[in-house]
């Protein structure tokens, strides 16, 4: 076990703290002697890092909250807002270290947004959930860590949450990423199987439904217009214009659909 423990304060997240997300990430609320409940989040993906890696456990910390933002998205519930101070706690000396100030560094951002988890740490708490009764959520977590097509499209997921210029443009890319997993195509309003594995009629049905709004995501004149996943082009627009929120309970749609066909895959379920 590490001597020291990465974590970060969450703000404005009651009840965050009694979520069971497995042993990847860590909840728990704050000193009960301190009087300071506020939720908190660590991982042993984050405590490998060393004492003056200050940077990159911020960034890794934030990476993991964002997956947990698009997880609750998907189970119904409000993102998770704010991100909140970084802390650093020795267990030997029982003492708590607040970092001094943490510089942007879009390098190291970039590195732990695309994969914010140790393949060694992977490997051990893999070994340790495997057989382990698990909730959805569980789940969900474990498949963030395996498999990179997951992690990524529940970042984006999140990015589009937190920001919605990223909204559409997020949702297009999760579209174009699912079909070419599932190995899909598009003719004329239609999902058209290939050679992919076979999928639910939930997920076909999700599927053909988003497919209906690309039309609308791509198009800027008459369609999303500064939202538009293009700039101005000749394209027209669709006769059917839906709303931004029809397009979002869409997505959210085929991302759970599209995750039980995961858990299905990884765990059997």
């Amino acid at each position: 076990m590490s001597e020291h423990s990465w974590f970060m304060m969450i703000y404005e997240n009651p009840g965050f703290a009694s979520w069971n997300i497995g042993r990847h990430i860590y909840l728990w609320n704050g000193d009960d002697d301190m009087a300071d409940l506020t939720p908190r989040i660590s991982s042993p993906h984050v405590d490998v890092l060393g004492e003056d890696e200050e940077n990159r456990a911020y960034y890794r910390l934030s990476s993991m909250i964002r997956l947990l933002s698009a997880i609750r998205v998907l189970n119904g519930y409000y993102k998770i807002h704010t991100f909140g101070n970084l802390g650093l706690y020795f267990y030997n000396q029982n003492r708590y270290k607040r970092p001094g100030y943490y510089s942007k560094d879009v390098d190291i951002e970039f590195e732990e947004l695309m994969n914010p988890f140790d393949d060694t740490i992977a490997k051990q708490v893999e070994k340790q959930s495997v057989g382990q009764p698990s909730n959805r959520s569980e789940d969900i977590v474990r498949l963030a860590v395996l498999d990179p097509l997951v992690r990524e499209n529940l970042l984006l997921l999140s990015l589009g949450e937190e920001q919605i210029l990223y909204l559409l443009i997020n949702t297009y890319k999760i579209f174009e990423n699912i079909l070419n997993e599932l190995d899909l195509g598009k003719n004329q309003g239609k999902i058209v199987k290939r050679n992919g594995p076979n999928i639910s009629e939930e997920l076909h049905t999700s599927l053909v439904s988003l497919l209906k709004h690309t039309r609308f995501i791509n198009t800027k004149k008459g369609g999303a217009g500064f939202l538009s996943r293009h700039g101005q082009t000749k394209d027209p627009a669709p006769k059917e214009i839906p709303t931004i929120q029809d397009v979002r309970h869409s997505l959210i749609d085929v991302m759970n659909n599209w995750l039980d066909f995961k858990r299905n895959e990884y765990f059997g379920k």
